[in-house]
């Protein structure tokens, strides 16, 4: 997890790719969750999380 002081110091090319790889990186969770389950589940939690933040960050970067 990185902190909002750290995400807004990115570019909004970096956020972008962050965003996708996170988002993919959810879906192969949720996947595996549903099919073996998974040994880490807080993980799901913490990836959304940090999508949320990365897409604040884009918010504001892009009303600036």
């Amino acid at each position: 997890m990185e902190n909002m002081k750290d995400l807004r110091a990115l570019d909004a090319k970096s956020i972008n790719g962050k965003l996708a790889k996170l988002k993919k990186e959810i879906f192969d969770l949720k996947i595996l969750a549903a099919t073996t389950g998974l040994e880490k589940p807080h993980r799901l939690k913490d990836l959304k999380k940090t999508v949320s933040r990365l897409m604040t960050v884009a918010t504001e970067k892009s009303k600036k």
